[in-house]
């Protein structure tokens, strides 16, 4: 029907009646109009328009309502843009039979007409009448003018799809932009995941190659004290190393030096603390008697028994070395620097044989660091401890600086000349336990601490009596809590 209305050139007739008896005779029907035979339609039209009809332009005009700004209504009924009578497409779109009502539109502005004349010009009028919906224009239209569904929408509702597109692409960017962020910390997790995984096997084969051979000893339980009430903590690994005053391990001998070295995983941080080899303590089973005559009684697993017992320390392993050792580490490492050498402690090496200059940054090889390290002469035993220490700390600086081949060789080379307690499993948990902890610096202490021990002589032996109370509470506050 639309497109009879659209293309027609005269009125529908309308069927006449039937003439009933004694009604006037009527004039004869008007003859048919003829009509010229028509080219062929385009397969894309359902019929071709005459050429002299107008009415395509004025459908235009009205779905576009670029050139309309008022019908019906909105303008009392009478009255063009320019101010004459209504002529053009309202009179004729109700001539061929349209409501008024269809047509009629909000008022836009100049802005809102040249969008919605481009978008109909560039997407619709293109195509053939037939292919365009009946009311598209209109709904179309009245969509851009705010219109939803033909209802009218208030400036609220618009400004509320506005915002709420507006908070949806927001939210998109913003989902977008945690992908992104999502997807680079899995590839740097990725990264740092395989890197570890190098190293593990790296460290994992160096510690097997290291540990080819070695043979640990059992540390047992401690039976004299209730382990429950010892100092420790799951991050914190307390190894003892022992330094005999014996050239090998083998043998029955005193433990000249103790420095417990305690890797803290809860600091980062790896903390020496030297025990006085002359405290006075009690030794299980043997009475009281000094530090280091606990490793002569029952050796290594003695003296970690008196620790624990006397100071309340764990103990989770240890290490016994002789003299060869240190020499023999110290010369595998190319040698050492001792940052500053004063006048005694330079008589005190010349009396070994060692004619050692005054000064800082002395070089010094293994015969000449375990000299310097056994140093008594002129100095108490506090300072002999502090450069034990210092060396321990010099040993460990220098060998992160050393070729990794040349470290595993010579680890392999010790390891099999010491007595350890650490298995190969825990020997490989404990070297990934130390390399992160040696970034965050080393820390040293000694026990007795200042002020909580004097000297005395017991048994025709001058020895340090110690506050093991006092001492107890700063081991608890230096080893796990700092």
């Amino acid at each position: 029907m639309a497109n009879d209305i659209y293309f027609g050139r005269g009125q529908k007739q309308t069927p006449a009646e039937p003439q009933r008896p004694g009604d006037a005779p009527r004039a004869p029907a008007r003859p048919p109009v003829t009509r010229d035979p028509q080219p062929a339609a385009d397969p894309a039209w359902s019929r071709q328009p005459p050429a002299q009809d107008g009415m395509a332009e004025q459908m235009r005009a009205i779905g576009s309502r670029a050139r309309t700004e008022t019908y019906g209504a909105q303008t009392g009924g009478s009255g063009s843009r320019s101010g004459g009578t209504r002529t053009g497409g309202v009179n004729t779109a109700r001539a061929a039979g349209y409501s008024e009502k269809a047509f009629r539109a909000p008022s836009r502005s100049a802005a809102e007409e040249q969008l919605i004349t481009e978008q109909i010009d560039s997407e619709l009028l293109h195509r053939a009448p037939t292919q365009i919906p009946f009311n598209y224009i209109d709904t179309e239209d009245g969509y851009a003018a705010g219109e939803r569904n033909r209802k009218p929408v208030s400036e609220k509702k618009q400004q509320k799809l506005k915002s709420k597109k507006v908070r949806k692409a927001q939210k998109s960017a913003k989902k977008a932009q945690k992908k992104k962020h999502r997807s680079g910390f899995r590839r740097f997790v990725k990264v740092v995941l395989c890197l570890l995984l190098i190293l593990a096997l790296l460290v994992g084969g160096a510690t097997a190659f290291v540990a080819t051979g070695y043979r640990p000893q059992k540390l047992r339980a401690n039976a004299y004290v209730n382990e429950a009430s010892l100092l420790s903590h799951p991050a914190v690994y307390n190894l003892l190393l022992m330094g005999i005053d014996m050239q090998a391990t083998s043998g029955t001998s005193r433990s000249d030096s103790m420095i417990l070295l305690s890797v803290d995983n809860l600091h980062m941080k790896v903390k020496m603390t030297s025990f006085m080899r002359d405290s006075y303590v009690y030794i299980p089973e043997y009475g009281e008697a000094k530090l280091n005559a606990a490793c002569t009684y029952g050796g290594p697993q003695l003296v970690c028994d008196t620790i624990e017992y006397n100071f309340g320390v764990k103990i989770d392993g240890y290490v016994k070395v002789g003299y060869e050792i240190l020499m023999d580490l110290v010369d595998g490492l190319g040698g050492i620097t001792i940052p500053e050498v004063d006048s005694v402690e330079a008589a005190a090496l010349a009396a070994e044989g060692y004619d050692a200059p005054i000064g800082t940054n002395i070089k010094m090889n293994g015969l000449q660091a375990l000299h310097y390290c056994r140093i008594r002469k002129g100095q108490t035993d506090f300072y002999r401890t502090e450069r034990q220490r210092e060396v321990l700390n010099i040993i460990i600086k220098k060998a992160l600086r050393t070729n990794p081949v040349t470290l595993a060789l010579l680890g392999r080379k010790l390891l099999s000349k010491t007595e350890c307690s650490v298995s190969q499993a825990e020997l490989f948990a404990l070297v990934f336990r130390t390399l992160p902890c040696l970034l965050g610096g080393t820390a040293s202490e000694r026990v007795p601490q200042d002020g909580t021990w004097y000297d005395d002589t017991r048994d025709g032996q001058a020895v340090l009596v110690v506050n093991f109370e006092e001492n107890t509470a700063f081991l608890k506050e230096y080893i796990y809590e700092k």
